[in-house]
């Protein structure tokens, strides 16, 4: 099975490097992989104590980002290192202030895993939600560094719980603890023989509080709402913007619109214009006074929209109809309504499936779906701030989980170097 997984490795590298030809984010990973021992070299001092974290992408960032904050506060001698496997993950965190180094994770490799190691020497890898690599697990292993994932999440489709993936099994048992989202994915677990398991939830519940928590005002966004109600559909593809059409042409008088493109470039920029028949203007374009006339604002930049769902009269997430449904809790953490695509993959995500059985969120197919929810929350207030609080307490009611996992890291890192208060 190793030369199987060794060709899988070969043949998606190869193909990332046809794509990179002409697609820029492959391009970036390539050519981002190639500078990572160099960064490590340049960035590592003599001495210095590391935490490794890997985040496939920007939400597996966020989903570990309450951990990486606390143990930076609570044990200053450690340094944060992060690894992220795509560039939408690494292009926009590699300079934030918590991480003490940031790069590329180069390809599975054995080569690969024994340098990476070797040049960082981290006493503690942390892997976030599941990710899962053979290479560089086995290195840490050999190298005796404990192995944690966080935030995971398992389901009994995955090739894991296959009959005929022993490998992927034994991949698995290499982690030394995993902290996990529920009780299905502590008994996959068990039913495979792996016990050092314990269900703490997920960290991005912890995440999206802060953010709430240290919630400013927009005055930009104030002035353009001028005491109307304003519908957000964040983290949109095509098939949502198709999805919301209609709706929005209809429905100029009675909401502003503001929208935020999952990528944000100039053709998905253009087709939102394009689609839309309202006066809109792009954010960077927005001055101190916007214009009154204005009834759409379209996001061209990167890092606001968890703040800016505090403004939603609804929110709609993106996702559901392409790679798969963002971040719901960001928009549910304030206490308005969530709408989503309904889509199959919707099941892949424990906090879609738990706001729905909740009432806190809505999933919509067609614009008759659409039209029915929007004019219920409109005529029953009692249903719309009902649907509100719901969303707000399920995120409230699962709280808590990064100082489980901190404690036990804390633990962990006090027994490697055998000190007291395990």
């Amino acid at each position: 099975m190793p030369i199987f997984y060794h060709l899988i490795i070969r043949t998606y590298n190869l193909l990332l490097t046809v794509s990179s030809l002409f697609n820029r984010k492959a391009r970036l990973i390539i050519q981002g992989r190639k500078k990572t021992f160099r960064i490590i070299r340049k960035m590592r001092k003599p001495g210095e104590r590391i935490i490794w974290f890997h985040c496939a992408s920007l939400g597996e960032f966020e989903q570990g980002r309450p951990l990486m904050e606390s143990l930076k506060k609570n044990q200053q001698d450690y340094k944060i290192y992060v690894s992220f496997f795509s560039a939408s993950g690494y292009e926009i965190k590699n300079s934030d202030p918590l991480l003490d180094c940031a790069f590329y994770l180069p390809a599975d490799t054995g080569t690969n895993a024994r340098r990476l190691l070797s040049l960082m020497n981290p006493e503690m890898a942390v892997f976030i939600k599941y990710e899962f690599w053979y290479h560089f697990f086995r290195a840490c292993n050999r190298r005796n560094i404990p192995i944690v994932s966080i935030s995971t999440i398992l389901r009994p489709d995955q090739v894991f719980f296959r009959s005929y993936a022993k490998f992927y099994r034994d991949v698995l048992k290499r982690v030394d603890a995993y902290f996990v989202q529920n009780e299905e994915t502590r008994d996959l677990l068990k039913n495979i023989g792996i016990d050092q398991v314990m269900i703490t939830g997920d960290t991005r519940f912890d995440r999206v509080f802060k953010i709430r928590s240290g919630h400013k005002p927009l005055p930009l966004i104030e002035q353009f709402m001028n005491g109307k109600r304003l519908v957000i559909l964040g983290s949109t593809w095509k098939s949502d913007i198709d999805l919301w059409r209609k709706f929005i042409n209809d429905n100029r008088e009675k909401y502003k619109f503001l929208i935020a493109p999952h990528h944000i470039d100039e053709a998905n920029l253009r087709y939102i214009e394009d689609q839309v028949s309202l006066k809109s203007i792009r954010f960077s374009k927005v001055n101190e006074n916007p214009d009154a006339g204005i009834e759409m604002i379209i996001m061209d930049r990167i890092g606001l929209l968890s703040s800016l769902y505090y403004y939603g009269y609804v929110n709609y997430v993106g996702g559901s109809f392409n790679e798969g449904l963002h971040n719901l809790l960001e928009p549910a953490v304030y206490g308005a309504p969530v709408l989503m695509g309904r889509a199959d993959t919707n099941e892949k995500y424990q906090e879609a499936v738990d706001l729905v059985a909740a009432g806190g969120a809505y999933e919509i197919n067609d614009l008759e779906e659409l039209e029915r929810i929007m004019h219920s929350f409109s005529g029953d207030d009692h249903f719309y701030w009902d649907t509100g609080d719901r969303a707000k307490k399920y995120v409230e009611s699962n709280l808590g989980a990064t100082g489980k996992i901190v404690s036990s890291l804390e633990k962990m890192l006090n027994k490697r170097h055998g000190r007291a208060g395990i």
